[in-house]
């Protein structure tokens, strides 16, 4: 399948180049949102692109005009533009990107100035690859983590069961109105005692009243605080781990990845289940949907900023950006003049203020969304929850019915 794409691929790039030489220089180019897309499909000129690199080349060109012939001014200001469908790989862009045609995005690390000996021009850095999960775990994850502290959860009942146990030994001679003489009720009444003074809540209607039994409420109290700490502590780490919020590796874990982006390479590198998505969207709604098990997304910043709210409205947020190195720009062909190539780095260099006021036009900003009802929806947690809660409101609804009709019942006699 993969050659059988390259060599689709080929054909078509080929029936774009020969049109493009036909036509002379032109502006080469593959859609990739936020940084250049376009509206009027119809058209094939440079000025109907948009996008962060196409609102900010214009800028460079003009502080660069004298550097410029009236043919190559024309190129870089109203050069025809030609789409392919996917990025270039260099050994396409070596042979087919020749004279004077400007290859927009092209992405590579900062310090390169050029490309199989074809000069870059930097635009716009990048700030990395943005990591995408859920705010919240779902209540299905929350249920297990607590599941998964089963075994210290059966430690802290027995414990709780054999201090009952000796307490109602130690009390029931000498206290016998709070802790039945009759073990099986006085057991009882010692184990809810060992919960209550476990919590530290200590309500007081049983009280040990002998030495012996207050020495021992004294043991108790300090070991209970530890039992119960560790039961915490289990269920606090396992949530944690879900969350892989503080990784530092993606070794195994399952990513989704937008297919032919830097982003695929970076998980194939750090060696991660890589599922592959035709475009970024998709690779927002497997995280959402946790598609094929997915629990992390790789996508590009700028990106992610684009789609911010769908992001947030999907109850994702990123959870950190990893530095790459790596720039964006455009790729000019062999022919262009060497000075206006330096231009056009110069000034591109100390563009910051056309960047700063170009990148927020292109970024969405996100109201904070409460994920809270992220817990209750579509998961076991989420209809125990509902299920529960709607007993209660029936047996409160019977109670009040069945207490009204004894009230009456009562008048009646």
């Amino acid at each position: 399948m993969l050659a059988i794409r390259s060599v689709l691929n080929l054909i078509a790039l080929a029936g774009v180049y020969s049109s493009a030489e036909s036509m002379g220089p032109s502006f080469i180019w593959s859609a990739k949102i936020p940084l250049v897309f376009r509206e009027n499909e119809t058209s094939n000129s440079f000025e109907d692109l948009r996008g962060i690199l196409p609102d900010i080349w214009p800028s460079v060109v003009e502080q660069c005009q004298s550097n410029l012939s009236a043919d190559d001014l024309r190129i870089v200001k109203h050069g025809e533009a030609f789409q392919v469908d996917s990025p270039l790989s260099k050994a396409e862009f070596s042979k087919r990107l020749g004279k004077k045609s400007i290859l927009m995005p092209f992405k590579s690390r900062k310090e390169k100035d050029s490309c199989l000996g074809m000069p870059f021009v930097k635009l716009l850095d990048s700030p990395g690859v943005a990591v995408l999960m859920r705010k919240t775990l779902t209540g299905t994850d929350l249920l297990n983590s607590i599941l998964l502290a089963w075994p210290i959860l059966i430690f802290v009942i027995l414990s709780a069961s054999l201090s009952g146990f000796v307490i109602w030994f130690l009390e029931y001679r000498s206290n016998p109105e709070m802790f039945d003489p009759y073990c099986p009720w006085g057991v009882m009444n010692g184990f809810w005692w060992a919960a209550v003074t476990m919590t530290t809540v200590g309500y007081g209607d049983l009280t040990p009243k002998t030495v012996l039994g207050r020495l021992f409420t004294i043991l108790w109290i300090s070991a209970g605080l530890v039992i119960l700490a560790m039961y915490m502590g289990v269920v606090t780490t396992s949530l944690t781990t879900s969350r892989l919020e503080g990784t530092q590796h993606f070794y195994g874990i399952t990513v989704s990845v937008a297919n032919e982006t830097e982003e695929e390479k970076f998980a194939i590198l750090h060696n991660t289940n890589l599922m592959v998505e035709p475009n970024e969207l998709a690779v927002i709604d497997a995280v959402y949907t946790r598609k094929n098990g997915v629990r992390l997304g790789f996508i590009d910043f700028y990106v992610a900023s684009y789609y911010s709210k769908q992001i947030s409205n999907k109850n994702l947020h990123i959870v950190r950006t990893i530095p790459r190195g790596r720039a964006y720009g455009v790729l000019m062909g062999e022919d262009w003049d060497p000075k206006a190539v330096e231009c056009f780095r110069r000034v591109s260099e100390d563009n910051r203020r056309v960047v700063h006021e170009v990148v927020p036009k292109y970024i969405q900003r996100s109201e904070h969304k409460n994920g809270l009802m992220e817990y209750f929806s579509g998961s076991v947690f989420g209809y125990s929850i509902f299920g529960l809660s709607g007993a209660l409101s029936l047996l409160i609804v019977s109670g009040l019915c069945f207490d009204r009709g004894h009230f009456e019942w009562k008048q009646a006699e």
